[in-house]
């Protein structure tokens, strides 16, 4: 798994780790089951804080993406567990608001708008399906 931190960004960077690990279970570069580095050979490896792989393991395993095992650390859980339930979409509306917002502010037209989101989402499709 390859994950690319952007110590620049304005995007703490625990949560740029929590979406690389999400991006590779999207694209199923990480398979149900498949173990993380440990907390600390992933923070030598990126050179970070133990406490911010630790804290990204942790947002993860509360999202059901990971859980974590004494003896084998941090798993990838099945895909096929995550449901898109009523509290998800909640979430998921509140998060697009904001970015909607900020294209509108932008003058981006409705059209383009679900034409970033369709292409975004189609991409991820076909490298799931490869």
């Amino acid at each position: 798994m390859f994950i690319e931190i952007d110590m620049k960004s304005d995007v703490p960077i625990y949560e740029q780790l929590k979406q690389s690990v999400i991006l590779g279970i999207a694209q199923k570069q990480l398979a149900p089951g498949e173990e993380l580095p440990s907390v600390r050979q992933l923070a030598a490896d990126l050179s970070v804080n133990m406490h911010t792989v630790a804290k990204a393991y942790t947002h993860l395993k509360d999202k059901g993406f990971l859980s974590i095992h004494r003896n084998r650390g941090a798993v990838v859980n099945d895909y096929r567990d995550f449901a898109a339930d009523k509290e998800y979409l909640a979430a998921l509306t509140h998060a697009l608001r904001a970015f909607a917002a900020e294209a509108l502010c932008r003058g981006v037209k409705a059209g383009e708008w679900l034409g970033v989101c369709n292409d975004a989402y189609e991409e991820l499709s076909k490298k799931r399906r490869m």
